[in-house]
């Protein structure tokens, strides 16, 4: 998800701002998958797991603010 400028803005950044960045980058991805309905109420496991890992991402980037 992160390429090239963007690793390279990251070490340039502070701590709070990498911190500002992640969010960004974890909002526009909840954003992507609002879009193209990858995150329906369904029972599937690619999708399930896709979810799951977000919500541990969410986790680390307000517990780190």
């Amino acid at each position: 998800m992160l390429g090239g400028w963007d690793l390279l803005l990251l070490k340039l950044f502070s701590c709070k701002e990498r911190l500002k960045f992640l969010e960004l980058k974890f909002l526009e991805c909840l954003y992507f998958l609002d879009i193209y309905s990858i995150i329906p109420n369904n029972k599937d496991p690619l999708k399930v797991c896709i979810l799951r890992r977000l919500k541990q991402l969410e986790f680390w980037v307000v517990f780190y603010q």
